[in-house]
């Protein structure tokens, strides 16, 4: 088997010019763009799904709730700490 670098700064997912994506496959190591689908209004960005929901008293989307946001952020922060001090954080930090 032999196998093909990619070019330089190319990648499955990375957003070219106009909104396409590329998406590389073993199939087409070289890639191809695809044109992924408009999101629906309310949808095209954090502000707007935010917005939305507030307006039609719905759920927000999980990845935007406020604990995971807050349980990302604690995992952040006992990084650093573990990294800047050279030793094991436990979780949940103490606050």
């Amino acid at each position: 088997v032999r196998l093909r670098r990619r070019q330089a700064g190319r990648r499955e997912g990375h957003i070219a010019t106009g909104g396409a994506v590329e998406l590389f496959t073993p199939a087409e190591p070289d890639g191809r763009l695809i044109e992924p689908p408009a999101l629906p209004a309310g949808e095209r960005s954090a502000v707007e799904h935010f917005l939305a929901c507030l307006a039609d008293s719905r759920s927000f989307h999980p990845l935007v709730r406020l604990q995971l946001g807050y349980d990302t952020q604690e995992l952040l922060e006992a990084g650093l700490l573990a990294a800047q001090e050279g030793r094991t954080v436990a979780l949940p930090l103490k606050t």
